[in-house]
């Protein structure tokens, strides 16, 4: 009678768990888990804005110590000499003080036309340093090389400081921030205060190679795309949805509005956009920042008083 007792209770003390018990723990798993992802994704996104931000912290150092060898800033694009045909952006200009030496030299050659096809696979290289990691496209959206998400601010073109072109295609360019075709910007030309003065910015929406700087067609020009800056024409983050797509990339239900000097200041950060200064410094501006306030940020001397918020 103790054998079969010992049994019995053995028995039931290795009993297994039941259909319900299983089903319960795996529930509690299940909330477990819906509770921490979005805690694991957000802590992702921070990792992958402050390599962002670094990125921008070493265009921005890259910058000054281009303006130290050359007394100015790059110039936003050198001017294109041959027409058609895209010269060489400030991404390039930058290379020899990123550690992109070997394909600065590479490129030295073909500076008022990066598009020949010798330095096709130059092109295709990812400079990891002009690439977001919250972003997603690392190909250019022509497929003519590895793109950058970082572009320059021209500015917003107050009291005439524009260059007029056609409105159909580029649009005008704007001549009173830091960076845009042909510039020569010292810092003592930045009256406003570099520490007031946006100098790159993210952007998501039809990337472009880094080694393009900018583009002229006609003669006298008539048209003058700049590939890698861009002017302030829209609040931070706006969507095509709400503006229209660019005006030779069109889409069912998004009319082509948009031209290409004009292309917005955006990114995949949740609730704004990061930019590097002309001092150096990265700031995260939220996309509600009032869009005066944002394009007083993009004059280098238009003398208002501006203010991060």
């Amino acid at each position: 009678m103790r054998n079969a007792d010992v049994v019995e209770r053995g028995g039931a003390s290795g009993r297994g768990f039941t259909l319900v018990e299983l089903l319960v723990v795996i529930a509690i798993i299940g909330i477990l888990i819906a509770l921490l992802l979005p805690a694991v994704q957000a802590a992702r996104e921070a990792a992958r804005r402050l390599q962002c931000a670094n990125n921008l912290k070493q265009i921005g150092l890259a910058a000054h110590n281009y303006h130290a060898a050359h007394l100015m800033f790059p110039p936003g694009a050198l001017m294109p000499q041959i027409g058609n045909r895209a010269s060489a952006g400030w991404h390039v200009s930058i290379l020899p003080y990123i550690e992109g030496g070997s394909l600065a030299h590479g490129l030295k050659d073909s500076l008022h036309d990066v598009n020949e096809p010798t330095i096709a696979a130059l092109r295709d290289i990812a400079v990891a340093t002009y690439l977001c990691p919250s972003a997603t496209a690392v190909q250019s959206d022509a497929g003519d090389g590895a793109a950058t998400h970082y572009f320059g601010v021209t500015g917003p073109g107050r009291n005439g400081h524009v260059k007029n072109l056609e409105m159909a295609h580029c649009g005008n360019m704007s001549t009173d921030g830091i960076l845009y075709a042909g510039s020569e910007v010292r810092i003592a030309d930045v009256r406003d205060g570099t520490s007031n003065t946006l100098f790159v910015g993210e952007r998501v929406y039809l990337m472009r190679p880094w080694t393009h700087g900018a583009w002229w067609h006609g003669s006298p020009e008539t048209k003058f795309c700049v590939y890698s800056a861009k002017n302030i024409r829209w609040p931070l983050n706006t969507s095509t949805d709400d503006v229209g797509c660019y005006v030779f990339a069109p889409s069912p239900g998004c009319p082509g509005t948009v031209v290409f000097n004009d292309l917005m200041f955006a990114s995949e950060h949740p609730g704004g956009v990061q930019f590097v200064f002309a001092d150096g410094s990265v700031h995260f501006l939220s996309e509600t920042i009032e869009f005066s306030l944002f394009g007083d940020l993009a004059t280098k001397a238009g003398g208002e008083v501006a203010v991060l918020p």
